[in-house]
């Protein structure tokens, strides 16, 4: 892993040669941890999956998402139902779709989910544009 300082330059040399924000290198950088949650891993699935430290794994998501990750494996693909939607993104209609999709999936694993659909909206929305920046904006 890179240090902060070399982390820094590496935003700047981006910033610098290429215009690109330092947001964006930092998000591109992390996409894997980022998709992997809003898919519905838990932190311990992603340490072992990217082989990186779980403090490392929950930074990028606290960071990323002003959440701590979930504590375990979603047997949902929220991100998946989410893009689902063919361009509706932040619509009223789309989170109210959103959120009857994955209460009637969920409830189909006896309630033992907690009822956090508002935040995985909020998760899967803002997965949604980073990867549209990144797109936008990566070289």
């Amino acid at each position: 892993m890179v240090n902060n300082l070399g982390w820094e330059v590496i935003k700047e040399f981006y910033q610098k040669e290429f215009g690109i924000e330092g947001w964006v290198v930092e998000m591109y950088a992390n996409m894997d941890i980022l998709i992997l949650c809003a898919s519905g891993a838990s932190n311990e699935t992603i340490e072992k999956f990217l082989e990186l430290p779980v403090e490392d794994v929950s930074r990028v998501i606290r960071d990323a998402y002003d959440f701590e990750g979930w504590a375990c494996d979603l047997p949902i693909n929220p991100y998946q139902m989410f893009i689902s939607y063919n361009g509706q993104v932040s619509s009223v209609q789309h989170f109210t779709d959103f959120v009857n999709t994955v209460d009637t999936e969920l409830s189909k694993y006896g309630g033992i989910y907690p009822k956090t659909t508002e935040k995985m909206f909020y998760i899967c929305e803002t997965m949604y544009d980073i990867e549209r920046k990144i797109k936008d904006e990566w070289i």
